[in-house]
């Protein structure tokens, strides 16, 4: 049997296992439904809520009710939902389903509940208004507007408060104390959700290199700069070269500088394949017309020089974390070390280093920020390195 749930994550551990609930779900399930072992094996870190249809099902199955209740460390509740909708069939049909949970799950002596209620109301629009707009976009996904209502808004409480009033028989129930009871529960749900996702870190998997692609490129950055230059041959006249390659070097270096040269080189080997087995490719949808490293690599069919596609649309640095700085040390020739030179030996994060001796590096010393020669750094000096070099050049240069 199936029964509806609302599942609210607390903690990292709690943000995983949802995640995983959302893959058997979506990518698992041919039905698109949560197992119940799937459900108990996901539990920690999140709340489980059953939905207002619930009650019946859960009266039914106090033996798996228990189950969940232990797996959710007695996090479960049941939600008090108190919506109008236009059908009074549906109405009808979620106040007894709500009369049977305060019936069964309720001690009267003890004043308890087995399982606790929750406040929450299942909105879709922000203003009563807008209750158009669930129509509209319910008709658009699936053809069918079913279970409306213009009561589903975001109600402030003391709407919430006027509706338990009318509906909670005030000779049976203290209404302020249930009332408080099933706010405290919503706010408790809402107080302990401490689960986020890391916006500043790269999470987009690296490019697995083929032994004859580690052969001829050596490693992912140079397989990619490589990679430009063959599309650039292959596809631009040489009197355009340096035009594009102006426009590349913008590029090239946001791209390198967020972290987001594996992202290019996937979708490269993504559409490389494709192709390969005969399976039709688009031109380049959206934004991402407006990419010349897409277009030499042959993710896209456009040119974006030639029809003035803007690459910001596309990648918008800000948003992929790159903090700009007016002053850094960028590693260029006069911080590379050539042959026979003398050097200054630099250790950054464990790492030993060589630059040359004359090399320009901005710092921050005893709070203040300056330029100094490599010659002149001392111990303790905070070395302001640009964000591209951080991720790729160090990796690179002599060591």
């Amino acid at each position: 049997n199936k029964v509806d749930m609302k599942i609210y994550c607390q903690s990292q551990k709690g943000l995983r296992n949802l995640l995983r609930i959302q893959k058997e779900i979506m990518v698992d399930s041919p039905t698109n439904t949560l197992t119940l072992s799937g459900l108990l094996t996901h539990a920690e870190g999140n709340v489980l809520v059953f939905g207002k249809l619930a009650s019946y099902w859960m009266k039914k199955n106090s033996q798996i009710l228990y189950a969940m209740n232990i797996a959710f460390d007695n996090k479960i509740y049941y939600q008090v939902d108190l919506s109008e909708y236009k059908a009074e069939r549906i109405d009808v049909e979620v106040l007894r389903a709500t009369l049977t949970f305060f019936n069964h799950f309720y001690e009267d002596k003890t004043q308890t509940f087995s399982v606790e209620p929750v406040l929450i109301c299942d909105n879709y629009y922000l203003d009563k208004d807008d209750a158009k707009n669930k129509i509209i976009l319910n008709k658009i996904a699936s053809g069918a507007a079913h279970e409306q209502s213009e009561d589903q808004y975001f109600k402030d409480v003391d709407e919430h408060y006027n509706v338990c009033c009318q509906l909670f028989d005030s000779g049976k129930w203290d209404i302020d104390v249930l009332f408080e009871r099933m706010c405290s529960h919503t706010v408790e749900i809402a107080t302990h959700a401490k689960a986020y996702y890391e916006t500043g870190k790269m999470y987009m998997p690296e490019y697995v290199m083929l032994p004859d692609e580690k052969k001829k490129y050596g490693n992912r950055h140079r397989m990619f700069t490589r990679l430009l230059e063959e599309g650039l041959t292959a596809k631009i006249p040489s009197y355009g070269h340096a035009k594009y390659r102006e426009r590349l070097k913008e590029e090239v270096y946001i791209i390198e500088s967020t972290n987001n040269v594996d992202y290019f080189l996937i979708q490269w080997d993504m559409v490389k394949k494709a192709r390969e087995l005969g399976i039709v490719t688009g031109i380049g949808r959206g934004s991402a017309g407006g990419s010349l490293v897409s277009y030499l690599l042959g993710i896209i069919s456009i040119d974006p020089v030639k029809y003035d596609l803007i690459f910001s649309r596309f990648l918008v640095p800000e948003r992929c974390g790159l903090n700009w700085t007016e002053a850094v040390s960028i590693i260029g020739e006069d911080i590379e070390l050539l042959p026979g030179e003398r050097y200054v030996e630099v250790q950054i994060e464990g790492k030993d280093y060589q630059f040359n001796k004359d090399a320009e590096f901005q710092i921050i010393r005893n709070g203040r920020q300056m330029k100094v020669y490599a010659d002149q750094l001392r111990e303790g000096d905070d070395i302001l390195f640009d964000n591209r070099d951080l991720l790729w050049t160090l990796n690179e240069i002599n060591k």
